[in-house]
């Protein structure tokens, strides 16, 4: 059974730049392997797992371009700054932080040591304060807020399609 937590950003991470935003959105997503994972490794399979292949479909259908297989292995590699609608906004040997056009959208990825041989894997999303509430305080816009459900859905299952995506890989 694939076990995917909704999770805290890991203080020193990328992701958590934006936890510190007044009004952002960010949240985490983690599960475990019981094998190494490296961040190529994590690109490859989450870009490529089952369920994300169902939005480059999507994607490649309104135009929007580099969703192909050498795309995904090119952003996983470091050799390539951009797929699709996304770009590299920050890398490390660990974690890759991705702005999603000119949206207030970033999302990111971590693979990250846990013990004997296993790794956390993480996803994690964030989206920028575009409004003020009545009190003149920063948030999110409304069509962001109301698919917040959906979401965290979608989160937890392109985790989870990854993870096994990894695992039979890893086979």
């Amino acid at each position: 059974m694939t076990h995917v937590e909704k999770t805290a950003i890991p203080r020193d991470s990328l992701m958590s730049a934006y936890e510190q935003i007044d009004g952002c959105s960010a949240d985490a997503f983690r599960g475990y392997l019981e094998f190494p994972v490296t961040l190529e490794a994590l690109i490859t399979a989450f870009f490529g797992s089952p369920i994300f292949n169902l939005e480059r479909l999507l994607l490649k259908s309104i135009g929007q371009a580099n969703t192909s297989r050498s795309d995904i292995t090119g952003l996983a590699a470091g050799t390539q700054e951009k797929f699709a609608a996304w770009k590299v906004e920050g890398r490390n040997e660990s974690e890759v932080i991705l702005k999603v056009g000119s949206s207030p959208i970033r999302s990111w990825l971590m693979a990250c040591p846990d013990g004997d041989d296993k790794t956390a894997i993480y996803f994690g999303s964030a989206v920028l304060p575009q409004t003020t509430d009545q009190n003149g305080k920063p948030q999110v816009g409304s069509t962001f807020r109301l698919f917040m459900g959906f979401h965290n859905f979608y989160s937890r299952l392109l985790l989870k399609s990854t993870i096994k995506n990894l695992q039979k890989k890893q086979r």
